[in-house]
C-alpha cells in the first residue's frame, strides 16, 4: 500500500513539474538594463568667424530678347555696343546700308536738284519777262519734288526698319563674332539683350557689405553667370531677423536658364574675432511681445538638460554669436 502511494505521489510530482515548466515558459520576459537617455549636443565654441552663405536668386522675370535681321539685301555698316553696355531703349545698337537703296535714293536727290534749278530758271525768265507764263511748268517739276520726297522718305523708312534699336533699358549680353568681321546671315542672332524688367533678387544677413555696382557670380547648376547689384535694401522678416534685400541685373546672357532651374549665389563678410558661438539649431527663438528670447539647453555629465536664457550679439550665416548665458566648451543640445 505504500508502495503505491509514493509510486502516485512521484507521478504527481512530476506532472506538476512539467506544468510549471510549461507555465514557465509562456511567461518568459526579457529585460534589459537602465539606459541613460542621451541627447545630440553640440559644444560652445570660441574663435574667429568667417561669414559664408548661399543664397538662392530668385528670377521674377526672365524678360530678353534676340535681334535679328532677314534682308540680304543689307550691308552691315557698323555695331555700336558692345556686350556688357547699358542702353536705353531706342538706341541705336547697329546700322546697316543698302548700296541699291542708297543710289536709288541719291538718284531722286538728283532729280529734285535739277527741278529745283529748272523752276528758279523759269521763275527769273518770268521776271524779265511778265509776258512768260510758266506757272504750268513750274507747277508740275514742284509736284514732281513732292513725289521724290515721298521716295525718300519712304527709303529712309524701310533703311530705319532695318536698323536695330533697343526695345528696352537693359544691357547687351551677347555680340555675335561675325559683326566684328563686318558679315552676317539672314536670321543669325546678331544681338542678345537683357531687359531692366527681368528682376533677380536675393535675401541674405545683414552680415554681408554688399554695394550697389558689386558684381557677383552665381551657378545655375555647373553654368556660371554674372549679375550687377542694382539695390540693397535692409529689412526684417517675420521672424525678427535682420536681412539684407539684394536687387540684382544680369550682366551676362541668362537667356539659358530655365524656370525650373535653382540659381545660388556665394557670399563672404569680414572675419568676426575671438566669437563665442553655437550652431542656429541649439538655440529656441521665442516671441515675447514684440520682441524675441533666446534659450539654450545645457547638458551636464549626467544627461540632464538645464534650459538656459542667452543673449544673442548677433546672427553669422548659421551660427549665433553668443553675449551671455555661455560659456566656451559647454555642451548644448541639438533642437
Amino acid at each position: 500500500m505504500k508502495k503505491r502511494m509514493v509510486i502516485i505521489f512521484a507521478t504527481a510530482v512530476i506532472l506538476c513539474t512539467g506544468c510549471a515548466k510549461k507555465q514557465q515558459e509562456d511567461v518568459s520576459i526579457n529585460k534589459s538594463g537602465y539606459v541613460r537617455n542621451q541627447h545630440p549636443t553640440e559644444t560652445v565654441m570660441c574663435g574667429d568667424i568667417k561669414p559664408h552663405t548661399k543664397a538662392v536668386v530668385i528670377k521674377s522675370k526672365n524678360d530678353y530678347h534676340n535681334y535679328t535681321i532677314s534682308d540680304t539685301e543689307l550691308v552691315l555698316d557698323k555695331v555700336w555696343v558692345k556686350a556688357g553696355d547699358h542702353v536705353k531703349k531706342g538706341d541705336l545698337l547697329v546700322s546697316f546700308k543698302s548700296d541699291t537703296m542708297s543710289e536709288t535714293k541719291k538718284n531722286y536727290q538728283d532729280s529734285i536738284a535739277e527741278n529745283n534749278i529748272e523752276i528758279e530758271h523759269y521763275k527769273r525768265l518770268m521776271e524779265i519777262d511778265p509776258t512768260v507764263n510758266c506757272k504750268d511748268i513750274i507747277a508740275e517739276l514742284e509736284e514732281n519734288n513732292k513725289l521724290n520726297n515721298l521716295y525718300i522718305e519712304e527709303i529712309d523708312a524701310r533703311l530705319k526698319h532695318y536698323q536695330i534699336y533697343a526695345k528696352d533699358d537693359g544691357v547687351i549680353t551677347v555680340v555675335n563674332d561675325n559683326l566684328s568681321k563686318g558679315y552676317f546671315t539672314s536670321g543669325m542672332t546678331l544681338l542678345s539683350q537683357n531687359f531692366n524688367s527681368a528682376k533677380y533678387s536675393a535675401l541674405v544677413s545683414t552680415d554681408f557689405k554688399i554695394k550697389k555696382g558689386d558684381i557677383y557670380t552665381a551657378h545655375a547648376g555647373n553654368v556660371p553667370y554674372e549679375f550687377r547689384v542694382v539695390h540693397v535694401d535692409d529689412n526684417t522678416d517675420d521672424s525678427g531677423e535682420s536681412i539684407r534685400r539684394i536687387e540684382f541685373e544680369p550682366v551676362s546672357d541668362t537667356s539659358s536658364i530655365g524656370d525650373k532651374d535653382i540659381i545660388e549665389m556665394e557670399f563672404t563678410g569680414d572675419v568676426v574675432k575671438n566669437a563665442l558661438y553655437v550652431p542656429e539649431n541649439t538655440v529656441d527663438k521665442v516671441e515675447v511681445g514684440k520682441s524675441y528670447k533666446y534659450f539654450a539647453y545645457v547638458a551636464d555629465d549626467n544627461g540632464y538638460l538645464e534650459p538656459r536664457e542667452i543673449k544673442i550679439a548677433r546672427k553669422v550665416g548659421n551660427l549665433y554669436i553668443i553675449k551671455t548665458g555661455l560659456s566656451e566648451g559647454e555642451k548644448v543640445a541639438i533642437r
